[in-house]
């Protein structure tokens, strides 16, 4: 299974370079999608997740529901992202974050702020 390998390929590499350049070495290997979705399935991610979620209990995009996902703002950073590059949120809220994201993705487009 690819994902098992990129893990084990990044183990190795975190002997010798902090955790990032080791995901960024196996991202430039495996590519940024499987890479990704390798990470996601690690402790380091889940750790992190965790304690987003309990730093921030409620979506911080409704305000109302419990946050129960994660949401990268921004996915440049990701495999050495820190509490400001991502936001609490509950799942419909993540649903629709990410599906406007796909969006600007395919159509070339940026929301400003």
């Amino acid at each position: 299974m690819t994902k098992d390998r990129i893990i084990d390929k990044v183990e190795q590499l975190k002997l010798i370079h902090p955790s990032w350049e080791a995901w960024r070495i196996a991202r430039e290997e495996f590519g940024y999608r499987k890479t990704y979705h390798a990470y996601l399935s690690t402790d380091e991610w889940r750790s992190f997740r965790d304690r987003v979620k309990a730093l921030y209990p409620t979506c911080q995009c409704c305000l109302i529901s419990e946050a129960s996902e994660v949401h990268h703002l921004d996915y440049r950073y990701s495999f050495f992202e820190n509490a400001g590059m991502v936001q609490a949120v509950c799942r419909p809220c993540h649903e629709a974050m990410t599906g406007i994201d796909n969006w600007e993705k395919r159509n070339g487009r940026r929301i400003s702020g």
